[in-house]
């Protein structure tokens, strides 16, 4: 599961953090550290000397204080209302895509759920937001990026769960078109890594290349996750805990938060 985020504060920044991750955020800024920065010692989070760099006032071993998960908030008010973002629900109807080993997992279900919560937490945030599907129906990948185009939308982000033979393998990936001229395509993924790489305590296995038809024919800047692999009985025993879809579900749209702060700043 997740673990806790934690923020430290001097008198002029802040640093927000994950337990045992390699990421943190610096004054709002993504950083990736060597090592661990901060780690859980009997259940309580100490800093570590990789963060001294930043926070001169701390020492090794500093205790800080958890706090509730932490977003970030979109910066643009005015612009964020006509930023249109089109989330793409992966399989349904007669395509039921993979599922767990137990089968209690359907990943044309469980991406609905998770797209359906990417769509609340957006909106809440002043963009517009629609859903290439929002119930268990048949549509075909011509009409997913047809819906996106019609729109004229901004972005466009197809939401998968993964499989594998080996049941050990585990990690989210971003997969980005072969061809990429529009550098927005390049940003979108590396933000949206970000966002699940701060949020989650999953290996990242990276943002890789495949034509897909979804993210090769769209007209906006797309990206297609893969959120984790359900064919890992642990990964499948975290997908069934509503407040773990929703986890992912908020760091996904964090994600695209970053993007969007990024690119109208």
């Amino acid at each position: 599961h997740i673990t806790s985020i934690y923020k430290i504060i001097n008198v002029d920044s802040e640093i927000v953090i994950q337990a045992n991750s390699d990421f943190a955020l610096v004054d709002g800024v993504v950083k990736k550290y060597e090592s661990k920065p901060l780690k859980l010692i009997s259940g309580r989070p100490h800093v570590l000397s990789s963060l001294i760099r930043d926070f001169q006032y701390l020492s090794p071993g500093t205790y800080v204080s958890s706090i509730k998960k932490t977003y970030l908030n979109v910066k643009n008010q005015e612009k964020v209302k006509n930023f249109k973002v089109v989330i793409d629900p992966g399989h349904g109807g007669k395509d039921p895509g993979t599922n767990s080993g137990d089968s209690q997992l359907i990943e044309k279900t469980l991406t609905l759920d998770i797209s359906m919560m990417i769509d609340d937490f957006l909106k809440k945030r002043g963009f517009q937001v629609f859903l290439s599907r929002s119930n268990d129906r048949t549509l075909s990948l011509e009409e997913r990026v047809a819906f996106s185009k019609s729109l004229d939308a901004d972005l466009f982000v197809s939401i998968h769960c993964n499989s594998s033979s080996d049941e050990q393998v585990s990690g989210f990936e971003i997969f980005i078109k072969k061809k990429v001229s529009d550098k927005r395509i390049l940003t979108l993924a590396r933000f949206i890594r970000e966002g699940l790489s701060f949020h989650l305590n999953v290996p990242d296995r990276g943002i890789k290349r495949k034509n897909f038809y979804v993210i090769k024919n769209s007209r906006c800047p797309s990206v297609l996750v893969e959120l984790d692999f359900i064919t890992n009985e642990t990964v499948a025993k975290h997908f069934k805990d509503e407040n773990y879809k929703r986890d992912v579900a908020n760091a996904v749209a964090d994600g695209i938060i970053r993007y969007f702060n990024y690119i109208t700043d």
